[in-house]
Order: C-alpha cells, then sequence, then structure tokens
C-alpha cells in the first residue's frame, strides 16, 4: 500500500520536534510473510533508520508513551494504557466521535495540546 499521505513527513516532523516516535505494529496470525513485510514496507517508505523504530506487538497497550495514534475505535489489551489514544481518520470509523481524532494534516495541534485527562 502507498503510505497516506503527508505521513512520512509528519513522522520526520515529529523527529523534529524531539519526540521519540516508534511504529506500533500488529501482527497478522494467519499470514506467513506479515513481519517481514511490514519491515520492508517501512524500509521502503521511511528508510532504514526507521526499521529500529518498529515495536511489533499484538498487545499495544504494553507500549509506554504519550499518544497512541491508532485507526482502531477501542485499543484494548492486557494493561492500563499510559498513552492516550488518538484516532487516526479512516473510512470505517469516520462515524465514530473521538476526542482526539487526527489525520496527517492536524496531528501537531492535537498531539502537542497538554493533557487534559
Amino acid at each position: 500500500l502507498p503510505p497516506i499521505a503527508g505521513g512520512c513527513a509528519a513522522l520526520e516532523r515529529m523527529l523534529e520536534l524531539g519526540w521519540n516516535v516508534r511504529i506500533c505494529t500488529s501482527p497478522i496470525e494467519q499470514y506467513e510473510h506479515c513481519v517481514t513485510e511490514k519491515f520492508a514496507w517501512v524500509e521502503r517508505q521511511l528508510g532504514p533508520r526507521w526499521c529500529a523504530r518498529i515495536v511489533l506487538t499484538a498487545d499495544k497497550t504494553v507500549v509506554h508513551g504519550d499518544w497512541l495514534v491508532d485507526d482502531k475505535v477501542h485499543v484494548t489489551g492486557s494493561h492500563v494504557p499510559t498513552w492516550r489514544h488518538a484516532l487516526f481518520d479512516a473510512n470505517h470509523n469516520r462515524g465514530v466521535a473521538h476526542p482526539h481524532r487526527i489525520d496527517w494534516h492536524t496531528w501537531q495541534r492535537v498531539l502537542a495540546a497538554p493533557r487534559d485527562d
């Protein structure tokens, strides 16, 4: 798949701002080549230095951070998350109200805001 317009530039800008950015992704269990294809996509679209920033986990609640940007409406797992969830705008979640809805054009306003919870 091609990257979402503005996504690669937004990730690079986050690094420029001094943020510790990680790509948190879940493997698809039924597909033999899923993990290697995820790494190959990141390397092709963002460059090899981004591969060291991949966190591969089926449970994103085990990852610590300030924000998790995800298109899944409800991210659940075995822990209480330390991060706030920013819902990335996608066709399948457009009808869902969310206090931190973003796209790659509005991310900075939302993610740089002080904690409200």
